[in-house]
Parts: C-alpha cells; structure tokens; sequence
C-alpha cells in the first residue's frame, strides 16, 4: 500500500511541475541580429499578442512594431515601411522595406517567469 501512494505521489508532482510551463506569468523573446545589411540590431517582444507592440533597436535608432500575426511558430510584425517575418524555430528573419527583401539569422533568447 505505501509503495502504491508513493507512485502515486511521484506521478502526481511529475505531472504538476510539467504543467509549470503553461502557467508561466511573464514570457519574453528576443531576437539579437548583430551587423546586418536591414539595419535591425535586436527584436524584443515582451507581449505576444496580435495588437501588441515589439522594440527594434536599428541602425537608425529605436523603434517600435505592431503584431499583425502570431502562432507558435512565427512572427509577423509591422513597422512604418517595414514588414518582419519571424521564424521562432529557426530565428530566420526576413524583411521586406519598400522593394527590398532582405533575410537574416538571429539569435533568439527566452525568458519566463
């Protein structure tokens, strides 16, 4: 009787602290981009949320996107004259300014709380 409330014990706190994960309060992703030809340094999302905003740190200075798209496996973030495509698998970016495409890989870290 005493091992079978000790397995049922073990499963219990196995299965309750795997649930962990989606009870999280605060989730962050960033994405670092070093040098590259778009301009786009690091992206950083502390909302994730169609509506919601993402800083950029570019060449330029800092801005702020808007999420258009989300699911869990990618980005699609609006800007004045720029529209971002992020892969969250891959941290592959591709941006398109104006006429111009470009494609980057990124860094990505994540954070919860």
């Amino acid at each position: 009787m005493s091992l079978t409330r000790s397995i049922f014990g073990l499963t219990a706190s196995v299965l309750m602290l795997s649930a962990c994960d989606e009870m999280s309060r605060f989730k962050q992703e960033k994405y670092e981009c070093g040098l590259n030809p778009s301009g786009i340094f690091e992206i950083e999302l502390r909302s994730m949320k169609v509506g919601d905003e993402a800083s950029l740190v570019m060449a330029e200075g800092d801005a702020t996107a808007r999420i258009i798209f989300v699911d869990d496996t990618e980005f699609i973030l609006e800007a004045p004259d720029l529209i971002m495509r992020i892969n969250r698998e891959t941290a592959k970016i591709k941006t398109t300014k104006g006429t111009q495409y470009q494609e980057m890989r990124c860094l990505k870290t994540e954070f919860k709380m």
